[in-house]
């Protein structure tokens, strides 16, 4: 990995974990996560192998409020202390400032979600579980954990603060989910193909159904290439403006 991606990297993590909020959204991961999978979703009547279905939807409507809170500040904090005409004025590439940005973020992301792996460990003596579709379930979500970071960071990108820029990705995120559920549900037809394919619930629901789909990684794969290109090129416009 580039040295410079490496320092940026690092200073993104610094500033997570001499802050608050590091601590606070890797708690709220297991701990809201479990609440929900426990009590709205049941899990004691439906202790089978489908109610880890359950488990990863409450993980991943979790995870959107956390990944929300975790990237408003990438951008637009940078905006609004005028640090962003410093960093583009370094000598970092607008590219590498995009990967160190959005690595740092994904690295506190997998941190937050090996947190939820103690719920599959201490449940499974209670039901009938497939270790191996847990695991392509826990692969799908870290696709589109990636692909929400990447998303999230391009709003703040286009953000004039962190509050409206979390409001913004939380609910572009929900959109693109509860769209592609809805096309889930209405059935094949030429129109819905198109939402399942440029919503995260098309590529993930393969993942959650425990199998591995190679056009589903692609699909994610060009989400996160196209939020990040976007990224840089929001960077760039900005620093020539």
């Amino acid at each position: 990995m580039s040295g410079n991606i490496s320092i940026i990297i690092k200073k993104e993590l610094r500033s997570y974990f001499t802050s608050p909020i590091a601590y606070v959204v890797i708690a709220l991961m297991g701990f809201v996560s479990s609440l929900i999978f426990f009590t709205v979703f049941n899990f004691f009547e439906f202790n089978s192998i489908y109610a880890f279905d359950r488990y990863f939807t409450s993980i991943s409507f979790t995870m959107f409020i956390l990944i929300a809170a975790i990237t408003m500040r990438s951008w637009s904090e940078e905006r609004n202390q005028k640090t962003d005409e410093i960093l583009t004025t370094l000598p970092f590439s607008e590219v590498k400032l995009v990967l160190g940005k959005f690595l740092a973020s994904f690295i506190l992301f997998l941190i937050m979600l090996a947190v939820t792996i103690f719920v599959p460990i201490m449940v499974s003596p209670f039901g009938d579980f497939d270790g191996g579709q847990i695991f392509v379930q826990y692969l799908g979500i870290i696709f589109l954990g990636a692909a929400s970071i990447a998303l999230g960071q391009l709003v703040s990108s286009l953000s004039i603060n962190q509050i409206i820029s979390f409001l913004v990705t939380m609910f572009v995120l929900f959109l693109m989910i509860m769209l592609g559920q809805l096309s889930l549900f209405l059935g094949s037809s030429g129109f819905f193909d198109i939402v399942k394919m440029v919503t995260f619930s098309g590529p993930f629901s393969s993942f959650n159904m425990g199998i591995i789909d190679f056009k589903s990684i692609v699909l994610f794969c060009s989400y996160i290439f196209i939020f990040l290109y976007f990224n840089v090129k929001v960077l760039k416009f900005r620093k020539w403006k």
